[in-house]
């Protein structure tokens, strides 16, 4: 079954982020804990929630609602 892979709320106040970076490639297999991608508001690096293959349906350079779903690991 595939997991979400939501944007974060990082700041208490934070409605939005933008995905500076994605680590890994659509594609991709990750493990669970290692770095997935980067958001903007305080360099964040955002870890996988799960090990498996990566879907990413956002792009980096975009900014996003806190929840938005950025992609999936199945």
């Amino acid at each position: 079954m595939a997991v979400e892979i939501l944007l974060p709320q990082t700041t208490p106040t934070a409605q939005r982020d933008r995905v500076t970076r994605w680590f890994a490639h659509d594609g991709d297999p990750v493990r669970e804990g290692e770095p997935l991608f980067a958001l903007e508001s305080g360099n964040n690096t955002i870890a996988a929630p799960a090990s498996g293959v990566l879907k990413i349906n956002a792009s980096s350079d975009a900014s996003y609602e806190v929840g938005t779903v950025l992609g999936y690991i199945d």
